[in-house]
């Protein structure tokens, strides 16, 4: 039997189950500013980017996600996302003929460069830890999270404005129809 390479829902996990709990009542997700490096883009950029994100990893394959995201989540349906603007994001290596572009677009349309890299991560980087306010001493590689992202239209200059962790003041709701389970108990890592 062939496996899936992605979930055909999405996820998204959050650490503490007060979390969980205030996204299910509330059946919405509060965007938030999230600190992202752009290590691709010459003399490394970091910007705080407002979005929601989620993953469509396949069963089996979550414990280190788990691990860093956390144990509780919400699973929608992929339906949803896609009714909602969330999309996957796009992995750049340093040296990729997709870096070069957005080299190009980075020195020609700020505004649309920045919409760009919005859904851009690095393949291979360090991570940041927005709980313990530090990066990780190791790399981490992003392309095997198979992230999707929400991010609302924003200004450009408002996002040199903001901290990590701060409220973008958007939500994006679902319905008790676009949820498909709860995950309400930690697991144990290494099972999913």
């Amino acid at each position: 039997m062939e496996r899936n390479v992605s979930s055909p829902n999405l996820y998204h996990l959050t650490k503490k189950f007060e979390y969980l709990r205030a996204i299910v009542q509330n059946k919405y997700f509060k965007v938030y500013y999230v600190l992202e490096t752009f290590f691709f883009i010459e003399n490394s950029m970091r910007f705080a980017i407002p979005m929601v994100c989620f993953t469509d990893l396949p069963k089996g394959v979550r414990g280190k996600h788990r691990a860093r995201y956390g144990d509780y989540g919400i699973v929608l349906k992929k339906e949803w996302a896609r009714n909602n603007g969330i999309c996957p994001v796009l992995y750049c290596k340093k040296d990729g003929k997709l870096t070069e572009t957005i080299r190009v677009i980075y020195h020609t349309a700020p505004k649309l460069q920045m919409r760009l890299l919005s859904y851009c991560k690095p393949y291979y980087a360090h991570y940041y830890n927005q709980e313990q306010g530090k990066w990780s001493d190791n790399n981490v590689r992003f392309y095997d999270e198979r992230e999707w992202r929400y991010v609302p239209d924003f200004n450009i200059e408002d996002i040199k404005k903001v901290r990590v962790g701060e409220e973008f003041g958007e939500i994006i709701s679902f319905t008790d129809d676009d949820i498909v389970r709860i995950i309400s108990v930690p697991l144990k890592l290494g099972r999913s």
